[in-house]
């Protein structure tokens, strides 16, 4: 019986559907969706920083709320769509002002193709594909308050239209899956105002840690610890040319994390704690971000 369920692990991943366990929590995995699948993620992602280097006692809170639609369009060909509820708030600790704002951000649109795939006896598998697309400029860029416009660190959209590229590869077997992406996007310009370019870079590993081993019948439902390294090197931004000296940095998460995973349905948490925090001029420091999300297939 279990040859029989390993055989139809290896049709499953033949026919290039992404497994449930494949998809990691804060990285990119090199599956694509099958023709016709629809795969839905809700998540809830808190991000803290505080530690700053200035008298002002800064302390700011990040919530971001991003759904991510994905559609497969062929075997190889994956749509995926980002739409995120932001939120904003920079509290100034000595004076107890506080800045922000709330809104849809800037909404993403990628194409993900897979241009290599390497099946295994076994039910192992490699992926190696594609990542590219936009950040377009839906979010408000203009927001102010009693204090006027809003700096541009607090705006919940850049204003501008930004090209994304990367490459991501995920090796997976029934019970342990490896993935590693890296991640460009081009800053772009407005008002004179000009993004630096970005870099993200990750690596995650995931293993069941229930159950051990395969059922007589079906396909289980696996209990997944997952740890992860996400970084991502960010240059100066520039103003009419001038480089703004506090902004641009390279910070690097340990991603420790959970998942529950079912063939439609899987939950997740993960909290991104910096090991490595290289902030250009005076800008308070990442403290943590606390991640929980949920995700349906079809």
């Amino acid at each position: 019986m279990k040859a029989r369920i390993m055989t139809a692990l290896i049709i499953l991943v033949a026919f290039a559907t992404a497994p449930a366990s494949a998809i990691p929590i804060n990285a990119k995995e090199g599956f694509t969706a099958y023709k016709g699948q629809w795969i839905i993620r809700n998540q809830v992602r808190i991000h803290l920083r505080d530690n700053d280097p200035t008298t002002m006692n800064r302390e700011m809170t990040v919530i971001k709320i991003p759904t991510t639609f994905v559609y497969g369009l062929t075997s190889r060909l994956t749509a995926i769509g980002t739409v995120p509820y932001v939120s904003k708030n920079l509290d100034f600790k000595t004076s107890g002002r506080r800045r922000g704002d709330a809104a849809i951000g800037d909404v993403s649109l990628l194409a993900k193709y897979r241009l290599w795939t390497k099946d295994e006896p076994g039910a192992r598998t490699m992926r190696l594909s594609v990542l590219t697309g936009l950040s377009l400029p839906t979010g408000p860029n203009d927001a102010s308050d009693a204090l006027g416009r809003l700096p541009r660190t607090l705006q919940l959209g850049r204003g501008t239209t930004d090209p994304i590229l990367g490459l991501t590869a995920t090796r997976w077997t029934p019970f342990w899956a490896v993935t590693g992406d890296a991640i460009f996007r081009r800053g772009g310009s407005d008002e004179g105002y000009e993004f630096g370019n970005s870099f993200r870079y990750d690596l995650e590993f995931e293993r069941a840690i229930w159950p051990r081993e395969l059922p007589e019948e079906g396909f289980p439902d696996y209990l997944y610890a997952v740890i992860e390294l996400n970084g991502e090197v960010a240059d100066h931004d520039r103003f009419q040319g001038v480089r703004q000296d506090n902004t641009g940095s390279h910070i690097l998460y340990a991603s420790p994390g959970l998942q529950f995973v079912t063939t439609r349905y899987a939950v997740e948490a993960s909290v991104q704690v910096p090991i490595l925090t290289d902030m250009n001029g005076l800008q308070p420091e990442p403290k943590a971000t606390f991640i929980l999300s949920n995700r349906i297939t079809w």
